[in-house]
């Protein structure tokens, strides 16, 4: 794993005054503030480093930021980076791990690809960690006489249980990591186990950024393209991440097919012509008041934008690489610039 130097991001007045009211607290009354595990690292909003507070004792100012829930206490003392693939079955989510493998080798940036997915049983890619060696869809189907989606649910919720198996195999690795995710929308928004899964390993230090596939084909027809955005705002919101959101397979799409131009459907600058779109038929017409209110959500949070994806594209492979590193911030390291190499 990535090491990092010892540093905080913070604002320098704040901590100045903190450590100020620490030292005089501490002469004046000789109190103690809660003992904290050392090794520690923190986050915050601007760079300064500890050394300058050495003189002050760690385990006093570290208690009295957590106390004022100033920063996150880190456990780990090591970064690493890496990319959760998610989105609807048949979105590409295999295929895109597939060519981000590519690219990312061919860069010469180490790569680490971890299916999480019980029941993808054809991986094309070279898999260094995969859920399967803990649990299969299968398994769990024929021993519990589930169905597919109550299976899949079923090895989610054992992999929430057993994460110290996932800590284990990621603390033998050192990559940029790409996280194979199921697509079932049940599991993002009706079950806590998705979250709690990528919350766990972002205490143990990693940056992530969520990248999540719709099939660029739902454009053509505006009531799934409606449910493509419902679909990404309510994964965005519960993921609670950043999140990057592709309008893959952009190379089977025909402009012709399109009743608007594709960068309308990247940049979505109005909602609510889509419902303009709907079939005017006599069954659908009567739904056009919930898609009209439907819209209204998406305009209000403003928050669902799209970036198109050809995966046989290395300069779209890399536009996308480059959204990563700034959303997760590997960008900010010392790794090289991509965008003379996205210019070519």
């Amino acid at each position: 794993m990535r090491v990092i130097e010892e540093r905080c991001v913070i604002d320098l007045g704040m901590m100045t005054r903190l450590l100020m009211f620490l030292v005089e607290s501490g002469e004046k009354t000789g109190k103690r503030y809660p003992d904290h595990r050392t090794g520690q690292r923190q986050e915050m909003r601007k760079l300064a480093t500890i050394k300058e507070f050495k003189n002050i004792e760690r385990e006093r100012w570290t208690g009295m930021m957590q106390e004022c829930y100033l920063f996150e206490i880190k456990n780990d003392e090591s970064i690493m980076f890496g990319q959760i693939v998610i989105g609807a079955p048949g979105a590409g989510k295999t295929t895109y791990c597939d060519g981000m493998s590519q690219i990312l080798s061919q860069l010469d940036r180490p790569v680490i690809c971890v299916n999480l997915d019980p029941a993808n049983d054809y991986v094309p890619y070279k898999c260094d960690i995969d859920i399967r060696e803990l649990v299969k869809v299968e398994d769990i189907t024929s021993r519990l006489n589930l169905g597919p989606n109550g299976a899949l649910r079923y090895c989610m919720q054992t992999l929430k249980k057993n994460m110290e198996w996932l800590r284990l195999k990621l603390s033998h690795v050192d990559g940029y990591l790409l996280f194979d995710f199921p697509g079932q929308l049940e599991l993002y928004n009706s079950d806590d186990c998705i979250t709690s899964i990528i919350h766990s390993m972002e205490k143990w230090g990693l940056r992530l950024v969520a990248v999540h596939l719709s099939d660029s084909l739902y454009c053509s027809d505006a009531g799934k393209f409606i449910s493509v955005l419902l679909s990404a705002l309510s994964i965005m919101i519960n993921l609670e991440c950043a999140q990057i959101n592709v309008l893959s397979k952009q190379d089977l799409l025909e402009d012709n097919d399109l009743p608007y131009n594709f960068e309308f459907f990247e940049q979505l600058p109005d909602a609510s012509r889509l419902v303009e779109l709907l079939d005017e038929s006599p069954i659908l017409k009567q739904y056009k008041g919930l898609n009209e209110m439907l819209c209204s959500v998406i305009g209000d949070y403003d928050l669902v934008n799209f970036t198109g994806l050809d995966v046989t594209s290395r300069k779209h492979m890399l536009n996308i690489l480059k959204l990563a590193d700034t959303a997760n911030g590997y960008a900010f390291t010392d790794a090289p610039d991509l965008r003379n190499i996205v210019q070519k």
